[in-house]
């Protein structure tokens, strides 16, 4: 009897190691495949397909923007944004009698 207890200790033992085996490596199977995901996600965003540009491509664009938007803020002799602003608040100014806010 104490034989079988033990025998069947043994069996139980060997069936829980084996289902936390199989636990374990389910759970970390899961997280492989999230990783794989994501691996797969950033490679989609720097290679160009039909549907979108690459991210080298977006980067590119948004820089040349960020120039444009930044060539407008500085005076340049009269073509800038920025000089527009000048030139209606000065006329402004003109127009209502009030001294300039900036006498540059």
């Amino acid at each position: 009897m104490t034989q079988a207890i033990t025998n069947y200790g043994a069996l139980i033992a060997a069936i829980a190691a084996t289902v936390g085996l199989l636990g374990w490596l389910s759970h970390a199977t899961r997280r492989m495949h999230r990783s794989a995901d994501t691996v797969d996600r950033v490679a989609r965003l720097l290679q160009p397909d039909d549907n979108s540009p690459g991210l080298a491509e977006r980067l590119r664009v948004l820089e040349e923007r960020t120039a444009r938007i930044e060539a407008e803020l500085h005076p340049n002799g009269g073509r800038t944004a920025r000089d527009a602003i000048i030139r209606m608040e000065r006329r402004l100014d003109e127009l209502t009698g009030r001294p300039p806010a900036n006498p540059s």
